[in-house]
């Protein structure tokens, strides 16, 4: 029995692994382990799929992983983890998400564009990253990389699925603003809005570059026209 709790243990810790490879190359796998022990012991898994118990880490790093940290001398910053720990659950997510049918503009669209309510698809996620994790992450797998740097302005990213692959795509800050206020507002009234609250300059950008960032959100299959 003790040999069966021992790598049902083993079980879990590597199910945790995969699901946060940034969170758990970032911190080492003896660090990671202890955090994800003390979330198992508040969130045992339920039922047969035990990759269940993944999806509350993000969670309970944000409300007791600055303690923990500091209890296990874990030299790295609590916001570092929970930052490293968010990006994880957003991939997981966008590659979890069910299926849906693209949006693409129609002709009988046009003239109402700007009146137009877009959907966001079930895989679309922007992050917001304050150390150069997204990067990191996708290199981790090349070789081991130095500790990521803390960046001198916080920088958007795009986690999107395309062809059943997940892919990431660095934001203009003003393309980040644009598609998160398109997920609540119809276009006309996002850009307004964006354009008001933006500087003349970028305001001219934004007009010059609206036309190529949504041909982009198209293409990458942002939007999407109802349930799959």
């Amino acid at each position: 029995m003790l040999a069966y709790n021992r790598l049902y243990w083993y079980r879990l810790l590597s199910v945790m692994q995969d699901e946060y490879p940034l969170t758990s190359q970032l911190m080492g796998l003896w660090s990671f382990n202890q955090l994800v022990q003390e979330h198992l012991r508040g969130n045992p898994p339920q039922g047969a799929d035990i990759s269940s118990i993944a999806e509350n880490f993000e969670f309970f790093l944000q409300q007791h992983g600055a303690g923990l940290i500091q209890s296990l001398k874990i030299s790295l910053p609590a916001q570092l983890i929970n930052e490293a720990a968010r990006i994880d659950r957003a991939f997981q997510e966008s590659f979890l998400a069910k299926g849906y049918q693209p949006w693409s503009l129609q002709a009988d669209q046009v003239d109402g564009l700007a009146e137009l309510q877009l959907q966001a698809a079930p895989a679309f996620r922007i992050i917001a990253e304050n150390w150069a994790l997204m990067d990191y992450r996708s290199r981790l797998m090349a070789k081991p990389q130095a500790e990521p740097q803390s960046l001198a302005q916080t920088q958007s990213w795009l986690i999107f699925r395309r062809q059943e692959q997940v892919g990431q795509w660095l934001l203009h800050p003003l393309q980040a603003q644009l598609y998160e206020a398109l997920c609540h507002r119809p276009l006309g009234v996002a850009l307004l809005e964006l354009q008001q609250q933006c500087s003349a300059s970028d305001a001219n950008f934004l007009a010059d570059a609206t036309q190529q960032w949504m041909a982009q959100s198209v293409n990458l299959g942002l939007w999407m026209t109802g349930e799959a």
